[in-house]
């Protein structure tokens, strides 16, 4: 994993926008290069956010977002999405999952978190699986309106020392 800079915005932006990311995101329009590059300079001038890019066999294929990090150290929120690009099941399978891994790692190892709180839409059913493969317990849901629907958010939890067992 590395950290995102300037030179990466491109290749973010198109990754975001694509239909596949777009369907499972609270923000699920196609955003402008104006409202990529205004969320990236609050970003860059916010202490509670981080981004970094994951990165496989030397190729950059996911984006880790990092949000609310309370400077106490008790939580934050991440999410993350993976690249565009056409890999076979199989290897965005194990992408996914060493994504996730190292993703757990450095919220806890690098960000001193204690809980790692991740809101995911009850219909992304393999992202919640996944979740719960690494630790995470569902504490609660909301709803949300998705474009009209009421949508069921399941929020997981996953705890540094229940992780570290």
């Amino acid at each position: 994993m590395r950290e995102a800079t300037s030179d990466d915005l491109d290749m973010i932006l198109q990754w975001r926008n694509s239909l596949e990311t777009r369907r499972v995101m609270f923000t699920d329009h196609e955003i402008s290069k104006n409202e990529h590059l205004k969320w990236w300079s609050n970003v860059q001038n916010d202490k509670t956010k981080k981004v970094l890019l994951f990165v496989y066999d030397g190729k950059e294929c996911g984006v880790i977002n990092y949000f609310d990090i309370k400077q106490d150290g008790s939580s934050c929120h991440w999410g993350f999405y993976l690249s565009d690009k056409d890999f076979s099941a199989p290897v965005k399978m194990n992408i996914w999952l060493k994504l996730e891994g190292c993703a757990i790692e450095f919220a806890f190892e690098k960000i001193k978190v204690r809980n790692l709180i991740c809101e995911t839409f009850d219909f992304n059913k393999p992202v919640l699986a996944v979740h719960k493969r690494f630790g995470f317990k569902e504490t609660g849901f909301e709803i949300y309106d998705k474009n009209n629907i009421k949508v069921r958010v399941v929020v997981t939890e996953l705890n540094r020392d229940e992780y570290n067992k």
